[in-house]
């Protein structure tokens, strides 16, 4: 007879991967990780939710001047790191010395997001005393965890007047329910 071992835990898999997603990786690793260095990577993050707003000529070229002067402290390079018959691999270094390669990293990111449209996705998590960074994978996403998300509905006074109304409403029911019960059970 052989002995069948029940597995104790179930591994947790990560599911659905969200378009950019993975991209986002670095990018959110560097906005929650640092309080960054001049808060260049959430001008650039500011920016792009301003620009949907701008309709004039003037007020884009206006824009676009600024975004061109945050990201003209970035110094970098493409450097080949691998090649195949068809394609080259390829990464970007910094040139400047006082640069963080982290930063640089989230850079790439965020300019790849944006460039695929999906930096709007990048968001802070709206609970007044959170401000984590998180990539938003529904449109109706506020907070980067349920947890977050509870305590802002817990908080919320209308939320809690209804409750009480309806938790008042079901002890009536429950009440009306058990004496409903007591009387049949008396007929009988």
């Amino acid at each position: 007879m052989r002995d069948f071992a029940m597995p104790t835990k179930k591994a947790k898999s990560r599911g659905h991967v969200f378009r950019g997603e993975d991209l986002a990786g670095p990018l959110l690793t560097w906005l929650n990780s640092r309080r960054n260095t001049e808060g260049r990577i959430e001008s650039l993050l500011d920016a792009y939710r301003r620009r949907r707003a701008l309709t004039s000529e003037n007020e884009i070229r206006a824009w676009e001047t600024e975004v061109d002067g945050i990201l003209g402290y970035y110094r970098l390079l493409p450097v080949i790191i691998g090649t195949n018959a068809n394609q080259w691999l390829i990464d970007w270094r910094s040139t400047r010395k006082d640069s963080q390669s982290p930063e640089s990293a989230a850079l790439l990111k965020l300019l790849t997001l944006a460039s695929q449209g999906l930096l709007a996705n990048v968001r802070r998590c709206e609970r007044p005393d959170c401000g984590t960074w998180f990539y938003q994978r529904f449109v109706h996403q506020k907070y980067h965890t349920e947890k977050c998300k509870f305590a802002v509905l817990a908080a919320d006074p209308a939320r809690k007047e209804k409750r009480r109304e309806y938790m008042r409403d079901l002890r009536k029911l429950k009440k009306r329910l058990r004496n409903a019960r007591k009387k049949t059970q008396k007929r009988r």
